[in-house]
């Protein structure tokens, strides 16, 4: 029996047998990646019994190609992934900020800490957003400019990334 690209026939032999599955993939992937687009487009009717879509370019189709398979055979997206994905498309379309939520994993009521010039400064977490002396913040790093009258990286600022700039001490208290 002859093996196509792509195809689920495990004929060849006991060695694509032995293989992992992510092997075997990887095996499939480098085979579809020597055809052109006619053959991409046959390996696709036989593999997934439909046409494959209207792309003229063989890389592109290669990638669909091998993307299809993945999902295949490790899954497909999280439940949550697609309409997180639709929110930033949203956001982008509209011309808002796609920046990761400003919380950086921080519980709402947590406190932040920082010495800047002599001065003690408390940021308290909120559930959107940063309170600094009794104004909100949509981030850290506004509350960071506010303090310091410059442009920081917040998380830097309260030594929340790899590269701190000086260590933030962070408390569980709930304000009051």
């Amino acid at each position: 029996m002859e093996r196509r690209p792509g195809s689920d026939d495990e004929s060849e032999g006991s060695s694509s047998q032995s293989l992992s599955g992510a092997d075997q993939l990887d095996q499939q992937i480098a085979t579809l990646s020597s055809l052109g687009v006619a053959d991409l487009r046959k390996a696709w009717a036989e593999r997934f019994r439909r046409p494959a879509p209207p792309i003229q370019s063989a890389d592109l189709l290669l990638r669909l190609f091998a993307w299809k398979l993945q999902v295949t055979s490790f899954g497909d997206l999280d439940a949550d992934t697609p309409s997180k994905l639709a929110r930033l498309k949203t956001a982008l379309t509209r011309g808002k900020s796609t920046a990761p939520s400003p919380a950086l994993g921080l519980r709402p009521g947590s406190i932040l800490s920082r010495e800047w010039r002599g001065q003690v400064h408390r940021v308290l977490v909120l559930d959107q957003g940063f309170e600094h002396l009794n104004v909100r913040y949509r981030s850290l790093s506004e509350v960071a400019r506010a303090i310091t009258g410059t442009r920081w990286s917040g998380p830097r600022f309260f030594g929340l990334e790899a590269e701190q700039a000086r260590p933030a001490r962070v408390s569980e208290e709930v304000a009051s």
